[in-house]
């Protein structure tokens, strides 16, 4: 996340770095990161990669961003960058923390490195 701090008006923007460790492509992939408590959504996009798609609340709304791809490969690499603005009635020090996830419907040997964390 950056600027980190941020003041509560001003926007955050995370950056969601997104593997397949393979050992094999993956099937109906979605990462899925819902717009954190005390901010709204300003606007979410591909950096880098191909073929994936988005969903995203409306500007100034709340919800899940979604980037889904029908088929990821092994060793594919992508970047999302999401942009949230923080509520002005958010108190000074208050954490914010912000989820990403990976799902797919192809058995995935490690699961444990689905979910990455930012405060």
């Amino acid at each position: 996340d950056s600027p980190d701090p941020v003041a509560a008006g001003n926007n955050l923007t995370y950056t969601v770095n997104f593997t397949n460790s393979g050992p094999s492509d993956a099937q109906t992939v979605t990462v899925t990161d819902a717009v954190p408590t005390n901010t709204t959504f300003v606007s979410a996009t591909v950096t880098t990669g191909t073929g994936w798609s988005t969903s995203a609340p409306a500007v100034g709304g709340t919800g899940n961003v979604v980037f889904s791809k029908t088929t990821v490969g092994a060793s594919e690499t992508a970047v999302f960058t999401i942009v949230v603005k923080v509520n002005s009635s958010t108190g000074s020090g208050t954490v914010i923390s912000n989820t990403a996830t990976t799902g797919t419907t192809t058995t995935d040997p490690t699961a444990g490195n689905n979910s990455a964390t930012a405060t």
